[in-house]
């Protein structure tokens, strides 16, 4: 593995670990405030709390998270929260306590209904994720935590937290592409080196081929000056090759650039054919180029790299 690909890796690993450590973070946090709620909910004379002045509201009104108890009836306490993340006035919750329902995310919404359903008869924590639609058309992600609870006078209650979880689940998922496309990049990388090993025995042999040739007394002259411009372009074909391993560097920040021109097919055909003819001899197989001039386009614009 690149060692520069696998710190990348590394590092990715690293971000996604505090970024989950956040998130206990926050849930601790949520869980205390949960806790509060459940506590806290009701005054000596067992009344909602709704002193603008008492600990409970002055706390409740200074996290980011909505606060909300429901009971049966109906909506009984939210926190101003509400209308930050919802943008929207929470008075129509006092109302109806559903209202917030027409925010829901369509693809979210049946999921709503159901645990709109089910709220009175949750045994113990529970917590989902869901999204909404401002009225701004702003797509926010929500964490919920629900409780339910019992109290003599208001009878079966729900206790809630609903925190905006938007830009952390926004780098969640980026973190995780970046991870994904680094993991990618790593692979493509050693497939690529992988291959390097053949390629780079093509020209080798080539070189190393008509280089045995050249010391043969039994060659002419004019083939031995043949011969000399092949073992050159297996040379630079093996230049080439090592350029582009040394090139990794570009693959992995994307910065290749294709560089076109005008190319003789019929050249490249047999740069081909010279490179590979000799080898193919050697194992007893003939090795020919067979082409239709009057269906070949014989000048192209490529890489020829």
């Amino acid at each position: 593995m690149n060692r520069r690909s696998s710190n990348e890796i590394d590092a990715l690993k690293q971000e996604i670990t505090n970024l989950k450590s956040q998130l206990e973070e926050e849930k601790q946090h949520n869980e205390y405030l949960r806790s509060l709620l459940v506590n806290r909910v009701f005054n000596e004379e067992d009344t909602i709390l709704s002193d603008e002045n008492n600990m409970f509201h002055i706390l409740s009104n200074n996290i980011n998270g909505i606060c909300w108890v429901a009971s049966r009836d109906g909506l009984l306490f939210v926190n101003d929260a509400y209308e930050r993340i919802f943008e929207v006035s929470s008075h129509e919750l006092y109302n109806d306590a559903l209202a917030f329902m027409r925010y829901i995310h369509e693809d979210d919404l049946q999921k709503m209904k159901s645990v709109a359903k089910k709220l009175f008869y949750y045994e113990g924590l529970v917590r989902f994720q869901h999204r909404i639609w401002t009225p701004t058309k702003k797509l926010k992600w929500l964490d919920v935590q629900i409780i339910p609870t019992h109290h003599e006078k208001y009878g079966d209650l729900v206790v809630g937290i609903t925190s905006d979880v938007t830009e952390m689940n926004l780098q969640r998922q980026e973190l995780q592409r970046a991870k994904e496309r680094a993991e990618e990049s790593d692979r493509l990388k050693s497939s690529f080196l992988a291959n390097m090993s053949h390629e780079i025995r093509t020209p080798l042999n080539g070189i190393i081929g008509f280089t045995d040739l050249i010391t043969d007394s039994d060659v002419s002259m004019d083939e031995k000056v043949g011969f000399t411009e092949i073992i050159k372009e297996c040379s630079e074909q093996l230049m080439n090759i090592v350029s582009e391993v040394l090139e990794l560097s570009k693959i992995e920040t994307g910065q290749v650039k294709i560089e076109e021109e005008v190319t003789d097919i019929n050249s490249v055909l047999l740069d081909v054919f010279n490179s590979h003819h000799l080898p193919a001899n050697r194992k007893g197989l003939e090795l020919k180029i067979a082409k239709d001039s009057a269906k070949i386009q014989e000048r192209i614009t490529v890489d020829k790299e």
